[in-house]
């Protein structure tokens, strides 16, 4: 892919079963798309239509296509996600720049499910919604070297809709740059869900200006407690730095019915965009360790 790739300049085109993709690919095994080129979805004309068209499409999917690399190319201004990948184990996605207006709507950067064995390295991410998204099924994600912002940072979740049973585990972030985005780390999971989020590290991130740096929410949606509930646990922050511009540096909001367990915090520093205001901590039915090192401290596990 060398040179540019325009959509269509309008919405009239897309209909029926192929509304929700731009290009898409389907059960191609080993394919590679690789270039210095770029996608330009033009999604300034769907974005201008989000109450009537609530759902649009991503510039870029893969289903059930394993071995996937791609590299290289840019993808700007994506109707809905850039990039959507489902079932397409031991793939590698790096060196990719994708951007859209912080105020574009549901222009997720790398959205993967039913996934295992994925590597995403050294790309840079700016959208309106998750820079990088893992739900449903996901499991040995390594993400490394990510610049992330504006967005709403690296997400695991949402799971548990309508009470479905789903996974995410062994997912490992290291080494990413997090800049002016509304979250930073964010594990986020509905009530009523069953399964489980487990194993995952988050190693050498930094903050810079981000709303809400660390999050655990199993009430995603502000639903009320309910008996099941998604199971958060073994869940590691090692080298975490920067600064909020929001309430609270860290909100561990965690159910009292599956509440969130073996937490652990190590040199861990977040500290206010502001100069003078303390940093807050919000945290609920939650059990682990917080190092000396670490600040603010989170008085609740235990």
């Amino acid at each position: 892919l060398d040179g540019t790739i325009m959509a269509p300049k309008s919405t009239a085109p897309w209909s029926g079963s192929n509304y929700m993709t731009w290009l898409h690919f389907r059960d191609v095994n080993g394919l590679t798309i690789k270039g210095s080129g770029q996608l330009n979805g033009q999604g300034e004309l769907w974005w201008a239509q989000k109450d009537k068209v609530p759902q649009r499409p991503a510039a870029l999917s893969f289903f059930n296509s394993k071995n996937l690399t791609l590299n290289g190319f840019s993808s700007i201004n994506s109707p809905g996600g850039h990039m959507v990948i489902v079932g397409s184990d031991d793939s590698t996605i790096s060196n990719l720049t994708l951007t859209a207006p912080d105020e574009s709507p549901n222009t997720d950067g790398i959205k993967l499910s039913h996934m295992s064995n994925v590597h995403i390295h050294d790309c840079n991410i700016g959208t309106g919604d998750d820079c990088i998204a893992m739900v449903i099924n996901s499991s040995y994600i390594d993400i490394e070297r990510i610049n992330c912002g504006p967005g709403h940072g690296i997400s695991i979740g949402s799971l548990g809709w309508k009470g479905v049973t789903t996974y995410v585990e062994e997912v490992h972030v290291k080494d990413c740059n997090f800049k002016g985005t509304t979250n930073g780390i964010r594990i986020k999971t509905k009530q009523g869900g069953q399964g489980y989020v487990r194993n995952v590290t988050y190693e050498n991130i930094s903050f810079d200006g981000v709303a809400n740096p660390i999050i655990i929410d199993q009430f995603y949606g502000d639903l009320k407690n309910q008996t099941e509930a998604v199971k958060v646990s073994d869940i590691t922050y090692t080298n975490v730095h920067g600064t909020f511009k929001k309430d609270d540096a860290i909100v561990l909001k965690c159910s009292d019915s599956v509440s969130c367990s073996n937490l652990q915090f190590n040199n861990v520093t977040i500290t206010s965009a502001t100069l003078g205001k303390a940093a807050k901590v919000l945290c609920n039915h939650a059990s682990g360790r917080i190092d000396n090192y670490s600040t603010p401290k989170i008085n609740c596990l235990k």
